[in-house]
């Protein structure tokens, strides 16, 4: 479950403006532990909200979030939550990615009769000949 839950989990989801009022942030984990949902992390800026103002009105906060329970988080590790650049709207959107593990595969090496008409071939055997700087397998 994603988006915008208007409302932060701790102090360190904010910066700036009036003190955290903790009975919201205490409903708000209250209600996650007992749907028991988790945190799926983010990357890049912690803050996804921004009020728009400068100096001492400044005011940040992480308001949107991934969420998921236990047995979704177990099943897909490789989910990566990304705090994207705002734009047009005073939310961060958020990017989930599966980010999976890529097997690199040898493809064995191809001559193809046609490379011998092309101009520069001499001169490319010539340069690149002395095999012993590349690892052949």
């Amino acid at each position: 479950m994603g988006g915008d839950f208007n409302v932060i989990l701790d102090e360190t989801e904010k910066y700036g403006g009036l003190p955290v009022y903790f009975p919201e942030v205490e409903d708000f984990a209250q209600c996650l532990n007992i749907c028991q949902l988790g945190d799926m992390g983010f990357t890049v800026s912690v803050f996804t909200w921004w009020n728009g103002r400068s100096d001492e009105a400044c005011i940040f906060k992480r308001l949107d979030k991934c969420l998921g329970n236990p047995e979704f988080q177990n099943m897909h590790p490789n989910f990566e939550v990304e705090h994207l650049i705002k734009q047009g709207s005073d939310h961060s959107p958020l990017l989930l990615t599966y980010k999976t593990k890529t097997r690199i595969i040898k493809k064995p090496f191809r001559f193809l009769n046609f490379w011998t008409d092309h101009e520069s071939i001499e001169e490319t055997v010539i340069t690149n000949r002395d095999c012993r700087k590349y690892k052949l397998s």
